[in-house]
């Protein structure tokens, strides 16, 4: 819990959703807005920190090779790890996690429908395809703030 209590939300940027989202959002959900949008976005290295948007750092060895370490875990492996997109939001209850997915379905929802699936994963599992649709697990509570 150590690392959650070092965190400051002041530096975190925010984001505006759709112009289709009617309810209005406070700071705090929009800057889980942008932290949960910059998590689907593919791993970025850099030199400077801000540079950087996953929890890999590059160590460049003496001998010029590259190694990759985990800054939560400490672990470090000599090939880049695989890219793993998306993130986990665990915010105290009635915070906003379930407008947030939702507005980070939202956002992406038009992309994915226009992506062909992936030729690797099709040729290990016939007759996949992209379904169009996103799982989102609330409370039976949350789903009766949604019911218009």
């Amino acid at each position: 819990m150590e690392m959650f209590d070092q965190l400051v939300t002041a530096d975190i940027p925010s984001m505006e959703p759709s112009s289709q989202v009617k309810t209005p959002l406070l700071h705090h959900q929009k800057q889980v807005f942008w932290f949960m949008t910059q998590k689907e976005k593919p791993r970025a290295f850099g030199p400077k920190e801000e540079d950087n948007n996953s929890l890999w750092r590059i160590e460049i060895q003496s001998n010029g090779s590259k190694r990759y370490k985990d800054i939560i875990s400490g672990v470090v492996v000599d090939q880049e790890p695989p890219q793993i997109l998306g993130g986990l939001l665990a915010d105290m209850m009635g915070l906003g996690k379930t407008l947030s997915l939702a507005l980070s379905s939202l956002k992406e929802s038009r992309e994915w429908t226009r992506q062909m699936p992936n030729r690797h994963l099709v040729r290990q599992t016939p007759g996949i395809r992209n379904t169009k649709t996103t799982l989102l697990v609330m409370p039976l509570s949350a789903v009766n703030n949604w019911v218009a």
